[in-house]
């Protein structure tokens, strides 16, 4: 019926092209392909076919309206067409249920979460994957997620939940945690492209007491100190939802002393049927994500994906000096002897001590501005103001200082030292230098252009361990060295140094920042703008490269820490969990002095060449030194703030 009516429509087109008044626009004509109205439809079809036959073919110019009318009964003729025939099954897949992957804790039986939720949801799709031992892959003996993918998406379910990381996180499997990090993002990467969701718990911790898993454990619990607020922070990019498994049995630093919570070394309790088994907790954070997921409802805390703000600008204008907003002179002693002359050394020094400040996951030059945003535990020492926020000019408003007083109010930081159970070995002290030739010595213009300056107040400076660069480290970062106090051996790590010392004793780890300088305050890897002296082969003379026509006082700190063999293996916050302590080491530096004590230090102990220390001045006057200064740490040892470790990467 409606081929023949288009047939018919379109002979008359050439055979009566005669025009009547236009009243068959029903429905108009620009809604015929999305209107639904099947009466208006096949009223349009009859009323424009009856006017087509009533047209007059002699008038030539009406053919064109014809034709408009014929193109319009076929559009509304489609339409119908359309309109009757069934909807379109979808190609989309149809996913239910959930599928749990994991190793033996999510291994299904009645007394664990996997188990206890199939009991609590009669009639609900689950299927479990979970093997014992299970690694996220295992190319070898096929016990991995990666082995098990076929499987799991085969099943098509909606939500898919992922507990692991007992098995291969601390064995040494990845050379890091990120790399077992991008390995389970491959996972849920897969996971979410086949439609359904992903949830993943945070990693528990490993309680063996044995000596023989001392390290074992250890390198465990660092690594889950950076994988589960990787974890945490992967929901809206990598997951859709996180089950705190870690915080259900104790938070990510939590000891296993609660031992009725675990069955055994790597497995909590199993369920007493009245919620006061490890494996109960376990249910409880489980089931209020999943079902949320499977309800489709949203997941309170862990829908907002994180946002990384934009790199910030790189100031290179060193700010305008900042007058002191305190007395001076109350914090400044008369009476001291003029320092003895550093001769037959070429170059003056000015040194002094500080003691050890705040412990903070801040890191104003790298990351300014955001709190918490580095990525290993800073050690600060100097102004105790010093933090995420700190510039130039913060610096010199307000704060105590650790270095002497006041008068430096310069920020400095550098990664904590934390023992076998997490917690921050403080230093005893920090010794500070600075060195240089006298202004006057020739030798500066042959070594650089503009000769020898002044410390540059209010810039920014990183020296050592750069994490940023794979593969070796250049010379210039390999400005680092570790020795026992008791010798003069240096050593490229905290563990050879330590076993220098019988295993236990003070350690030193000093870091000598570069002179030769380009007149920035800072550049893009907040290091380049400064570097070291090199040797011209020809004339075996130091000297500075090409761009860089200054030599400023080369800055160089040594750490002390007394070590102890209860504190079993010490390493650096920024350290990879395994290999040998100590290789990250590197420190930062945001100078914030007061000027007239810091230019006064350059002219008569550095260009006198004075041999000067504990904050002499050069001129009869000593800084006065903060009261309670001591050499040995105390307390020596204390917790990590809560929220603030993070092991195996800087900045």
């Amino acid at each position: 019926m409606i081929r023949s009516l288009i047939a018919a429509a379109l002979a008359l087109v050439a055979a009566s092209p005669a025009h009547a008044a236009d009243t068959c626009a029903t429905p108009a004509d620009a809604k015929v392909a999305t209107s639904t109205d099947t009466a208006a439809l096949n009223k349009g079809v009859a009323c424009r076919t009856a006017r087509i036959k009533g047209r007059q073919d002699t008038i030539v110019g009406l053919q064109a309206a014809n034709k408009v009318d014929a193109d319009q009964v076929a559009a509304r003729v489609a339409r119908l067409e359309q309109l009757a025939k069934p909807a379109a099954a979808s190609s989309a897949p149809k996913l239910a249920g959930l599928v749990a992957e994991g190793d033996s804790i999510t291994v299904e039986w009645g007394g664990n979460y996997a188990g206890l939720w199939r009991k609590a949801h009669p009639g609900a799709s689950l299927t479990t994957l979970a093997v014992s031992g299970a690694r996220i892959s295992d190319p070898t003996g096929g016990n991995g997620l990666v082995q098990r993918l076929p499987a799991l998406l085969a099943a098509k379910p909606a939500v898919v939940s992922i507990l692991i990381g007992a098995n291969d996180l601390g064995d040494g499997q990845y050379a890091t945690p990120d790399a077992w990090l991008s390995a389970l993002w491959d996972v849920t990467a897969q996971v979410r492209a086949s439609g359904a969701k992903a949830a993943v718990g945070t990693v528990l911790p490993i309680c063996f007491t044995e000596a023989n898993m001392a390290d074992y454990v250890a390198r465990h619990a660092q690594r889950r100190l950076v994988v589960n607020p990787a974890i945490r922070a992967a929901v809206g990019s990598k997951i859709d939802a996180v089950f705190e498994t870690a915080d259900a049995l104790g938070g990510d630093r939590a000891p296993c002393t609660d031992r009725k919570l675990w069955k055994d070394g790597i497995h909590p309790s199993d369920s007493d049927g009245k919620g006061g088994g490890g494996q109960d907790r376990v249910y409880a954070v489980y089931a209020s994500v999943i079902d949320k997921l499977l309800a489709g409802a949203p997941v309170a805390g862990v829908s907002t994906p994180v946002v990384t703000p934009s790199a910030p600008a790189i100031v290179t204008a060193l700010p305008a000096a900042i007058p002191s907003n305190f007395d001076r002179t109350a914090l400044i002693l008369g009476g001291a002897p003029i320092p003895p002359s550093a001769a037959p050394d070429v170059v003056g020094a000015f040194r002094f001590i500080c003691q050890a400040g705040q412990l903070l996951k801040d890191d104003p030059i790298v990351w300014p501005g955001q709190p918490g945003k580095a990525h290993a535990l800073h050690q600060f020492f100097g102004n105790l103001s010093g933090d995420a926020n700190s510039t130039f000019a913060s610096l010199r408003a307000k704060g105590e200082s650790t270095c002497m007083n006041e008068l430096n109010r310069s920020a400095y930081w550098m990664p904590a030292m934390l023992n076998a159970a997490l917690d921050v070995i403080r230093p005893d002290y920090i010794s500070v230098y600075y060195k240089r030739r006298p202004a006057s010595d020739p030798e500066c213009k042959r070594m650089a252009a503009r000769g020898c300056t002044g410390l540059p107040n209010g810039m920014k400076l990183i020296a050592g361990f750069d994490h940023d660069l794979t593969g070796p480290q250049p010379a210039e970062n390999r400005v680092f060295h570790w020795r026992c106090a008791t010798n003069q051996v240096h050593r490229d790590n905290l563990t050879d140094a330590l076993a220098d010392c019988g295993g236990a004793g003070q350690v030193l780890g000093t870091v000598n920042f570069g002179s030769c300088w380009n007149g920035a305050a800072d550049s893009p890897d907040h290091r380049s703008h400064v570097v070291h002296e090199v040797f011209d082969s020809m004339t075996g003379k130091p000297g500075c490269p090409a761009g860089y026509d200054q030599i400023i006082p080369e800055l160089t700190q040594t750490m002390a820490w007394t070590i102890t063999k209860a504190d079993g293996a010490v390493r650096l916050s920024s350290d990879p969990a395994t290999g040998k302590a100590g290789t990250t080491l590197h420190a930062d530096y945001m100078p914030a002095w007061d000027e007239p004590t810091l230019t006064g230090a350059m002219a008569n102990c550095i260009d006198k060449l004075r041999n000067a220390s504990d904050g002499d001045l050069c001129d009869g006057t000593i800084m006065k030194r903060r009261a309670g200064f001591g050499y040995i740490a105390d307390p020596r040892v204390v917790p990590a703030p809560v929220g603030t470790m993070t092991v195996g990467m800087v900045h």
